[in-house]
């Protein structure tokens, strides 16, 4: 369609009234051209919906091609038990499954409807539970029965199968006494029906009366238990007032008793219940027992481990124990004394032996106690925990590091075979004395080493960034052959030795290394990486099978001069892979962008840490 001619300009500028001939012009001009863009605006009308109509049709056409898609889709064609067993791997390991719709098996059912039928139909994506126990008191009962109904109809889906269910409440008690067991009651009621199909039981309950608890189970009750963890709450009243023991526990191991159960294989208990069950606990049938101490009576413990030949792991937390008696350590501070005698500790069978402790004299006395009378012949696998709660923090190294280190080795050399796993997490701790437990395991395989360490044997800690990465450095260092304590290669030490086939070096048989909070350059992590994978055969070392670092730091705090060096080394890790097989994971803090992304609510989540390690450190092997 021609465009319609402009206006003559002369026109436009007339100032004096327009003549009868100009304004009929202009009449018929403009009439024109109202009809032409009446016509224009009606096609642009008319092909906006016709757009419109279109766009409406794609979509609805991409749609039905997605569900083709869908119908066709390789997991759709899956026969239902292999979903099933897709599904079952979805959940977690470390810990039991989490009532949340953005967890699994509750997230899988919104995906499709057959995905949803398939996982509610399948009883062992059900058997597995975590409750937090959210206090029903203010809420309508609205609220309350739809609470307490998910609960009901989760465990219904698991069918027949044994239950693993862990409880947790943390809700203070107003007078600071076990006042809380009706906000827990109606949880109870929820899962006691169910009880003959419990496996395993964890309750973490705060300001709780154990024995009105489980003073509602008989033995009978529980014929599939095996596995009963007992914990208060870190801030629950026993621990404030230890001294005042629930005296009537002895009920709990009479016959007839929850703990007289006829498979119960694993008990977690704090010690003021431990210690008062009297003689009708059956001790010899554990294969696994957790004790958590407040204060720590040597023979109290014996006396109960000695009762127990067939124990497997054991495990003993100390939190700030308080012992008695004191003499001056020469130093300033009161070194806790050790009973003239204490009685030795036989445990033929044990296999995995874990200490939790704090940096303290006293749970360091208490340590060093327990290396030194305890026989563990068949040990495999050690734990030791010395740190805080809290970051690292200055705080003074304990006097009776090296005595602890002599009664470690002493400990060590009692085993039938070398021990094979250690698992060290000590904050903070010298690095003479980090090295001296070090070369106490020759023979180790699998390493797991979270470590504050200074080159001061006697002093204060320095949490920088700057001292952690040059300590760090000489820690690592150490691991890598051919070096010693001072950095400098062990050939250079050994004279005419040097042309030797292999090197001196730390634990050469390594074959798994985790480090949970790498203080280290890169470069020398792929040195270490090098000389046990590459040249560990020139070196005389056995080659690595895996090595898993976690960065608390961004490259920026450690020195690394900008993201071209880490995609360098990432480049080279990946070559090592490919050539030897060793499998490198590592784990750094990345500089988003923008502001964080909102987290989910917690509470669905709360007692999961705990319920794993009260002292928030998640064994690696």
């Amino acid at each position: 369609m021609p465009y319609p001619p402009p206006v003559s300009k002369s026109l436009l500028r007339i100032s004096y009234p327009t003549t009868g001939n100009v304004a009929a012009t202009a009449r018929t001009s403009l009439k024109e051209d109202l009809d032409r863009l009446q016509v224009l605006e009606s096609n642009i009308a008319r092909l906006q919906a016709r757009s419109s109509s279109l766009s409406l049709e794609r979509q609805s056409l991409r749609v039905v091609i997605e569900n083709y898609q869908s119908i066709l889709s390789p997991i759709n064609n899956l026969p239902s038990d292999v979903l099933q067993e897709i599904f079952y791997h979805c959940l977690p390991v470390a810990h039991n499954v989490i009532m949340s719709i953005n967890e699994p098996p509750l997230l899988l059912g919104r995906v499709c409807k057959r995905w949803r039928d398939v996982a509610f139909s399948t009883p062992r994506l059900w058997n597995s539970l975590h409750i937090v126990a959210v206090p029903l008191t203010f809420l309508t009962n609205e609220r309350k029965q739809a609470i307490l109904g998910n609960i009901s109809s989760w465990l219904a889906r698991s069918g027949v199968l044994p239950l693993s269910i862990s409880l947790y409440h943390d809700s203070q008690s107003p007078t600071r006494g076990r006042t809380k067991n009706p906000e827990v009651q109606p949880y109870l009621d929820v899962i006691i029906p169910h009880s003959r199909r419990w496996k395993s039981i964890c309750f973490i309950l705060r300001d709780i009366n154990w024995l009105e608890i489980f003073s509602q189970f008989h033995a009978n009750d529980v014929p599939e238990l095996e596995s009963l963890h007992i914990k208060d709450n870190y801030y629950s009243t026993s621990w404030t007032y230890p001294e005042e023991p629930v005296s009537t526990a002895e009920a709990l191991a009479r016959e007839g008793g929850i703990l007289r159960g006829s498979r119960l294989r694993s008990l977690d208990l704090p010690s003021y219940i431990a210690h008062t069950l009297g003689d009708g606990m059956r001790w010899w049938h554990l294969t696994a027992l957790h004790i958590a101490y407040w204060t720590f009576p040597f023979e109290d413990f014996a006396r109960i481990a000695s009762q127990c030949p067939n124990l497997i792991e054991c495990t003993i937390r100390l939190s700030y124990v308080r012992i008695s008696s004191s003499v001056d350590d020469g130093h300033g501070f009161s070194t806790p004394t050790s009973p003239s005698s204490l009685p030795m500790i036989t445990l033929p069978a044990l296999r995995n032996l874990t200490i939790h402790a704090r940096p303290n004299i006293s749970d360091d006395t208490v340590v060093r106690d327990l290396f030194d009378h305890i026989s563990a012949p068949s040990l495999i696998h050690l734990t030791w925990e010395r740190s805080t709660l809290a970051e690292p923090w200055p705080y003074l190294f304990s006097s009776l590091e090296n005595d602890f280190v002599q009664s470690l080795a002493a400990f060590l050399e009692k085993l039938v075979d070398p021990l094979e796993e250690l698992d060290l997490w000590l904050n903070p701790v010298s690095q003479d004395t980090l090295i001296k437990i070090l070369r106490c395991v020759p023979k180790l395989k699998r390493l797991s080493l979270e470590a504050y360490t200074t080159s001061h044997s006697w002093g204060q800690f320095d949490p920088s960034p700057d001292r952690q990465l040059k300590d760090g450095n000489l820690i690592l260092q150490q691991l890598i052959p051919g070096t010693t304590i001072n950095g400098i290669a062990a050939s250079q030490t050994i004279g005419t030795k040097t042309e030797s086939s292999s090197v001196t070096s730390l634990c050469p048989n390594l074959e798994i290394v985790y480090f949970p909070r790498a203080r280290f350059s890169y470069r020398l992590l792929l040195e270490f990486i090098h000389s046990r994978t590459s040249f560990h055969r020139r070196n005389g070392v056995t080659c690595l099978r895996n090595v898993t670092g976690v960065f608390s730091h961004t490259p920026q705090h450690f020195g690394h001069s900008d993201e071209g060096e880490e995609f360098d080394i990432q480049a080279e890790i990946i070559a090592l892979e490919n050539d030897t097989g060793v499998q490198v994971y590592l784990e750094y803090p990345r500089q988003l962008e923008g502001p964080p992304a909102p987290l989910p609510s917690a509470i669905s989540y709360e007692g999961i840490t705990v319920a794993d390690s009260d002292f928030l450190f998640q064994p690696f092997f």
